[in-house]
Formats: C-alpha cells, structure tokens, sequence
C-alpha cells in the first residue's frame, strides 16, 4: 500500500470505545486535558497544538482521516500552496515526535489512564481506546517474547489433584514477572525524560523567561552597512540614509560571534523540545514580536530592532564609548570600553511587548561579547553565578535584572567570562528612554 493511500484510509482513523457514544467525547475531551496539562507536553508548542487540533477532530469527526497538507495549513500555518510534503517534512517530524511523547506518557503517569490515545505509524489521526478492566487484565496476562518458557512436562506430569495448584502458579509467575517488565519498562522511560531535562540552575531561569504556550523568536543581528566591500569598504548606515547607487544599503550580514550563538540556543531548545522562530534585526515583524517572547542578539548598531525599543535602563550603549553604567554603584566604573584583549557584554532581561511576555538582549561591544553572553546563559554554572548575586533561591522565578560581564579574547573567540555586576531592572515604564543616534 502506497503511503498516500494509507493516509486516507479511514479504518486508521476509527477509535474503539466500549461504552456509549455519547460519553466518549466527554473522555477523549478529558484525557486530553490530563495530556496537556503533563510536563511531558509543556515545553513543545508544536505537541501541544497537534494534540488539541487532533483531539478536537476526533471528536467532531470520528472516523474522518486527517491530511498532511492539513496539518500544514492548520496547525503549523504553511501555505497551501507552497507546502510540498515532498521536500518539506515538517509535519511527518513533529507527528513521530508526538508519536514518540504518546508512548513515554503512558509507560510512565498515564500507565493507569483508562483513555489511551495513539497516532498509528502511516496516519496522522488521533486514535483512542477505553481501557477497562477486563482489558487491562488480558493485558497483563499475556507474557511477553522475553520471559523464559515454561517447560510443558512440568504441567503435563503433574498429579490431577494439584494441577489446578500449578497452573495457578504458573499464571502467578507470569503475572509477577510482566509486571516487574513493565516496571522496568516504565522507570527507563522516565529516566529517559529526566534525562532531557535542564539541569536545575538552567531549568530555573529558562521556565522563568519561557512560557510553552506562547511563541519564542530569536532575532540575529543584522546590520544596516552602506558602502562596497570591494571599494571604499563597509560602514554603518547613519539613520535616514538612503540607498544610492554608489552607496548602496547591506543588509547580508550577521555578526560572526551570531552564528555560534544562534547554534548554542537552537542546541539547548531542541534539546527540550521548545519550538522558537528565527528572524533577522532588519527584517522582524512586529505584529510577530508583540505576541512573543524575544531574544535580541547584538547592540543596537548592529541590530536595528532593538533601535526601535526603548533603552535599556541600568546598562546601554553609546558609539565609540562602550557600555555605560547609568547607576554605578560602590566599586563600578561608569563606562565600560573594549580593547584588543577584552570586551564587555550585557545580558538583560526585562518584560517583553506586553505583561505577559518577556525579552532578552545578549549584547556586547564586539560579536564576541554577544557570543559569551549566549554562552553564559546555555551554561548551568554561569547561570548558577548569576542567581548567586541576585539573591535568588532554588524554586523562586527569576525578577528581572541587567548584568554586565567582561570577557577575554584570544583570536576573535571569547576563551572565559566573568560577571561583573547585576542591577535589578527598573520596571517603571515612565523612566524608559528612546535611544538618542549616538546610543544605537
């Protein structure tokens, strides 16, 4: 059978209930919200959006098979004219991983659940069935292929008056050691969980900054540069300048401390399952950005929409001067300037584009600083340091804050970094500035 043929058969599609049809909405609706509300699914958008769109088609249309270019189009908004499910395998990855957190779900806190819900390999349908007692028995009944046979002579010379005693044995046996297959079964798979999760000073700030349920967008720098490589070298563009055919305006570049940086954060979000946008400085919608959490790399000189944001209130950039300190407090400088040996660099974070989102700008003077800043925050024992200074205890969310940190250079690569210095963030939307020309 070809594999578009096996997507559109609806017998995949048919879930079995052994009781009315006017409860089984009621318990898929149910066990569907037990699904969502485990952490299993918490961190991973894209299995909370294919379990609700699923749940709620097997519930508005029992038995209906559920097209690739559907899913597409629904839950992941690709175009439908565009999406070739040829060449783009978006949907097949995320319904395999899916698949994949279905299965660990019930090995572990969902094992007594009495609606089990699956996604059969060659089908992108949710499925359910009503697990009763009866059927969990037979279940549990059944030996699987590594339990050790039973040799036939042992029941077959045993005396008629204690058969009935050793088939009861044998059953006992059967039962006992299924049961410690499942066990074993169940503690891998959680281990196997645990083992994806953050460690905790990492889990601690990044559950702060990250809410599943919302979108999260990275935003590379990329530089508005006037001038030829070629010819009279590159500059930054002065504000207002406009293109000329002499002068032309860049937008094709990223800092280089970027792409590492961007590699370290798409390491640890997939690591967890957390599903993010990437989008250039010079190019971010802002319909996108007001609804999600953001990750600004680089100053303001090379990413331009963070010209666009009010500055930053203990910590902020000004060309040809470095970092200033607005607050300096007893044993800072007031300015902090890179040199052929150091740069210095800001981690910020602070609300995001309303109260329910967050933001982070990782910045430095050089792209180097920006990568050291990424670094820090993908590192357990530099977030553990950071928390140390702020004064929060494990368990607490994080407040929002400004930190500065130095960092050594040996060639254009960050080899170590320390945190100088952390100011709470002055949440007071009244002392929020736009940045002046000089300050971008």
């Amino acid at each position: 059978m070809s594999a578009s043929a096996r997507l559109d058969d609806t017998s995949d599609c048919e879930s079995s209930f052994s009781l009315p049809n006017t409860q089984a909405p009621g318990k898929i609706s149910g066990q569907i919200e037990r699904l969502l509300a485990h952490q299993l699914f918490q961190h991973s958008d894209s299995n909370r959006q294919l379990v609700a769109y699923l749940g709620k088609r097997a519930i508005d249309h029992p038995g209906q098979p559920v097209k690739e270019i559907e899913l597409a189009r629904e839950v992941f908004g690709l175009s439908s004219d565009k999406f070739d499910p040829q060449v783009d395998s978006t949907v097949r990855v995320r319904i395999g991983r899916l698949r994949t957190r279905l299965v660990e779900y019930y090995a572990s806190a969902g094992i007594d659940d009495e609606v089990l819900l699956e996604i059969p390999k060659g089908s992108y349908c949710l499925i359910s069935h009503f697990r009763t007692k009866e059927s969990v028995a037979h279940v549990h009944a059944e030996p699987p292929a590594e339990l050790p046979s039973i040799p036939y002579a042992i029941m077959e010379t045993a005396p008629a008056s204690t058969k009935g005693k050793t088939q009861g044995r044998m059953i006992l046996i059967l039962v006992l050691v299924l049961g410690s297959l499942l066990g074993a079964v169940a503690t891998h798979m959680i281990e196997r969980q645990r083992s994806k999760r953050m460690p905790a000073h990492l889990d601690q700030f990044w559950t702060s900054f990250y809410n599943a349920q919302q979108p999260l967008t990275i935003v590379y720098s990329n530089p508005r540069l006037s001038g030829h490589l070629w010819t009279d070298g590159l500059h930054y563009a002065d504000q207002g300048e406009e293109p000329r055919p002499d002068l032309s305006l860049n937008l094709t570049y990223t800092g280089s401390g970027d792409v590492p940086a961007v590699r370290a954060l798409t390491h640890l979000f997939d690591q967890i399952q957390w599903d993010f946008r990437l989008e250039s400085g010079a190019h971010l919608s802002w319909d996108a950005a007001r609804v999600s959490n953001l990750i600004f790399l680089g100053r303001p000189e090379q990413n331009p929409a963070l010209q666009k944001l009010s500055r930053l209130s203990e910590f902020y950039f000004q060309t040809g001067r470095g970092i200033i300190n607005a607050h300096p407090q007893p044993g800072e400088s007031d300015r902090y300037s890179n040199d052929s040996e150091y740069d210095y660099a800001v981690i910020a974070f602070t609300p995001g584009m309303d109260s329910k989102r967050n933001m982070l700008v990782l910045a430095g003077t050089l792209t180097e600083g920006t990568r050291a800043a990424v670094d820090c925050l993908t590192d357990d024992s530099c977030i553990a340091t950071l928390l140390n200074k702020l004064g929060v205890h494990k368990g607490s969310k994080v407040p929002y804050f400004e930190a500065l940190l130095k960092v050594k250079i040996n060639n254009n690569t960050p080899v170590w970094s320390s945190i100088i210095t952390v100011h709470p963030y002055n949440a007071d939307p009244s002392s929020w500035q736009v940045p002046a020309v000089h300050e971008r």
